[in-house]
């Protein structure tokens, strides 16, 4: 990692390290994201306990697996379109990264709003 602390880029952090040491170091700031939600949402659950209310308990554990949901295919999202987008770095074509990266930054929020708005009909 020291070369890519030098350059700063995530192509040096790529091209310089060994594979394993650089799924690592891009792993970690995933698995530290995972590890927040998951205490929040715990920390929110014993704080929503302290009312005494069952039913709000109730809530707040079934909207859980529906959150994670959500997150999964935010994760699906994003982790597939950064491989698609790295396999295009690596064969540089980068009109194919900046399109794949617009679709993701563009196209998505646009999904979710639609997912909201007719997710009754």
């Amino acid at each position: 990692m020291e070369k890519a602390k030098e350059t700063g880029t995530d192509q040096e952090l790529m091209r310089s390290m060994k594979v394993s040491k650089a799924v690592a170091a891009m792993a970690i700031p995933s698995v530290i994201s995972s590890l927040v939600t998951v205490v929040y949402n715990m920390a929110d659950t014993f704080f929503v306990g302290q009312t005494g209310d069952a039913l709000q308990v109730a809530a707040v554990s079934l909207t859980n697996p529906i959150f994670i949901l959500l997150m999964a295919f935010a994760n699906m999202f994003g982790m597939g379109g950064s491989a698609v987008a790295s396999m295009a770095m690596g064969e540089g074509k980068p009109k194919k990264v900046k399109n794949t990266t617009a679709f993701i930054c563009i196209y998505v929020p646009h999904l979710t709003y639609f997912w909201r708005k007719y997710r009754n009909l």
